[in-house]
């Protein structure tokens, strides 16, 4: 669905933006890092144009110039195009394997509440806790983490996590937009509450809102880089990591379990080829390989590449991406 198509019925949009990895260059405020966080959000809004607003808290889980921001946008605001367009040409470069590449935009919030209160409500939405595990930080400014969590977690649970935020809308794997509304939407408001709808949303954004996950969901989200590498892997071999990909992610990760994959990165060769990813790796070039891993100090690509070549010389695995 294009960004267009989407009925999202807004006045004013923010956007979300992820410097992580550093600010986007076409808005860079990175010599202002080594600054004092105040001097980092003035230059963000110089460097915007527009309204920014930033996290406000004392103790967060990285640090400050890491998290996330918004900006804020209007009906009509010629930005918003360049923001898309930006998004897509990030993935883009994802895609081709452009090292210098990171996520930084393609996320969007509506809301209508002030802009103070839905930072207030990220910053208790990118941590979470799971039974006696310590909090942990949740990089929901990066829009592939965020389509995870759409995809494998009970949608109800991801409507009240976003609670009193009108939606969310991120950019997809597959270049088309995906909007998910909050529990405090025109649409999900009992009448009652409808009357009321601004002490709602207050009192709403007050609310400390722990993610809710179930052991299989978080489970997941603790795979969440080896699950990244692999659907990146798989769309570069032409497979669309769709609905029925996300579906098969955890029969995918059970059996890779099995192996004790050193890296991440091993974990995503096993899960791209256990999904598809490669006409060209036979399911017994896969398992002589996996037969060679635990003796071996190599890579897991590195040994299906040689075992291709051995079994079928014919055939080159240099095209095969990493």
């Amino acid at each position: 669905m294009t960004f267009g198509e989407l009925d999202l019925g807004y006045e004013t949009l923010y956007a979300l933006v992820d410097p992580f990895f550093g600010e986007p260059p076409a808005f860079d405020c990175s010599s202002d890092q080594q600054a004092s966080f105040a001097a980092l959000s003035e230059c963000r809004t110089r460097a915007w144009g527009r309204p920014v607003w930033v996290a406000s808290g004392d103790r967060p889980l990285i640090e400050p110039f890491r998290l996330p921001f918004i900006v804020q946008l209007e009906v009509g605001d010629p930005l918003l195009d360049d923001l898309q367009q930006l998004a897509i040409n990030e993935h883009a470069a994802q895609l081709d394997g452009v090292p210098s590449a990171a996520y930084r935009l393609g996320s969007f919030i509506q809301s209508d509440m002030p802009p103070e209160l839905i930072m207030q409500r990220l910053e208790g939405m990118w941590s979470y806790s799971h039974r006696s595990l310590a909090r942990r930080y949740l990089r929901l400014g990066d829009r592939r983490v965020m389509e995870l969590l759409f995809h494998v977690v009970r949608p109800q649970v991801v409507t009240n996590w976003l609670g009193p935020l009108g939606g969310w809308c991120i950019l997809g794997r597959s270049f088309g937009w995906h909007w998910v509304k909050g529990a405090m939407s025109d649409t999900e408001l009992s009448e009652n509450d409808s009357y009321r709808r601004q002490s709602v949303l207050d009192e709403a954004a007050g609310r400390e809102m722990n993610l809710r996950l179930n052991d299989a969901e978080h489970g997941l989200l603790l795979q969440s880089e080896a699950i990244s590498l692999a659907l990146t892997r798989l769309q570069q071999e032409g497979v669309a990591p769709d609905a029925a990909i996300y579906s098969r992610l955890p029969d995918a990760l059970s059996k890779a379990g099995t192996y004790r994959f050193r890296s991440p990165q091993d974990s995503a060769v096993f899960i791209a080829n256990t999904l598809g990813a490669s006409r060209r790796v036979s399911n017994e070039c896969l398992q002589k390989a996996l037969a060679l891993y635990p003796s071996s100090t190599e890579s897991l690509e590195i040994l299906l590449e040689r075992t291709v070549d051995e079994m079928a010389p014919h055939v080159s695995m240099s095209n095969v991406r990493t």
